[in-house]
């Protein structure tokens, strides 16, 4: 006999399931609207990770100090705490997440070159901040897309965040 915490987890998994006609056993050659938003996760997590795990090691080679490769560092999670709801606002309001989510990455590959404009720390700062201010909604807004599109097409979630399998 389940208690009942195990009943409501279960309930909750099984109607979601039917809810969203989920089809159990995903795998990125089942279905070519699985294949699309496979691919929309994984370029984001290649790019954030083509990014992010470097920028310590960038800061320290371009001869900034501990002290401000901290602050630097810190600006991508204050921007995801004050300016992420601001585009995830925008997004809702006008319905047009793709158009939003579009804007943003092209504004992301943009300002991301501004970091070509020199090595004192102002420069890096401001480079920094700009880059942050469009960089730090992608992944929410991309998440909302294939949500959305997983619920459409009956994929689960789940098995794209993953990548597929069973």
């Amino acid at each position: 006999m389940r208690e009942e915490g195990d009943m409501t987890a279960s309930a909750t998994k099984e109607s979601v399931n039917e809810r969203c006609a989920l089809s159990p056993k995903f795998l990125p050659g089942d279905s070519y609207a699985g294949m699309l938003l496979l691919a929309a996760n994984i370029a984001y997590w290649m790019l954030a990770g083509a990014y992010t795990p470097f920028l310590s090691a960038y800061f320290t080679a371009i001869g900034l100090s501990a002290t401000q490769t901290g602050v630097l560092l810190t600006i991508q999670p204050l921007a995801v705490i004050f300016i992420q709801p601001l585009w995830a606002r925008l997004s809702d309001r006008t319905g047009k997440r793709k158009l939003v989510l579009s804007f943003l990455v092209a504004a992301s590959a943009v300002s991301v070159l501004l970091y070509y404009l020199g090595i004192r720390f102002a420069t890096v700062l401001f480079a920094t901040v700009v880059f942050s201010l469009f960089f730090s909604a992608l992944l929410p807004l991309c998440d909302a897309l294939v949500i959305d599109g997983c619920s459409t097409h009956g994929v689960e979630f789940a098995r794209v965040r993953m990548g597929g399998g069973r």
